[in-house]
């Protein structure tokens, strides 16, 4: 899986254009439907923490302006992966998204059979909020 994503993807995948929604018009929805528009941090890949990334560019380098950005379009939420970036990556983003107001979400997932389905950061009291914020989303459904 690993050597396709990084191998053959980039050779066949046609970035979307046309079909895609505004950023503003994203948010016009998501608050008719009552959703939590959040925005999916990648980071900066030096080193691969997981072994199946290549090294790439990402946002890094803009994080804190991209933040204040989308705070200010109405983005209310961040959701990043805690198996795929480095602790420091992390803690500066958690911070940003403390001091912005942002609702912090698991984005784990699953990209191969070989993949537990048991992400061991996810235990760590430093991501306890990413448990918290999981089931205030459940409450919030049932709720709904």
């Amino acid at each position: 899986m690993g050597k396709l994503k990084t191998d053959l993807l980039p050779r066949i995948y046609i970035p979307a254009t046309d079909e895609l929604l505004s950023l503003d018009d994203l948010i016009s929805l998501a608050g008719e439907i009552d959703a939590i528009l959040c925005y999916a941090y990648l980071g900066d890949v030096t080193v691969s923490v997981t072994g199946d990334k290549a090294a790439a560019t990402y946002e890094d380098g803009f994080l804190e302006e991209l933040l204040v950005f989308l705070k200010g379009k109405g983005v209310q939420g961040i959701t990043f992966m805690p198996s795929r970036n480095s602790m420091t990556q992390l803690n500066r983003l958690m911070g940003l998204c403390e001091n912005y107001g942002f609702v912090q979400i698991s984005g784990e997932d699953i990209n191969s059979p070989r993949q537990s389905f048991i992400c061991e950061q996810l235990a760590k009291p430093e991501f306890r909020h990413l448990a918290d914020a999981a089931w205030m989303l459940v409450n919030r459904e049932k709720e709904g």
